[in-house]
């Protein structure tokens, strides 16, 4: 349960990090409550909740290190549709594979 609230904190701020966003108030707040979220997906349901955490966290990853290693920035739309789509590659290849 405690690594569902950290996973979910940690992608919430991850995904304001792709909009550039500065770290405030209400961003700390999204973070709680997708710790929550994170939290209660773990403990219901685990085998689902590993397959989504790691799909996402696989695909914020890969855009972030992109766009460090080759030196531009996909920031707001671009970005968040290839995250979406490397996620729901992700989904599908772990869910196949369960």
């Amino acid at each position: 349960m405690v690594i569902g609230f950290i996973a979910g904190g940690a992608l919430v701020i991850a995904f304001f990090n792709l909009f550039a966003a500065s770290v405030t108030f209400w961003v700390w707040v999204a973070a709680i409550i997708g710790g929550l979220v994170g939290a209660v997906l773990f403990s219901r349901f685990l085998d689902w909740g590993l397959i989504i955490f790691a799909s996402l966290l696989g695909s914020m990853l890969m855009v972030r290190g992109a766009m460090t290693t080759f030196n531009f920035s996909v920031v707001g739309t671009y970005s968040t549709v290839i995250v979406v789509v490397l996620t729901v590659l992700g989904i599908f290849y772990h869910a196949r594979n369960k």
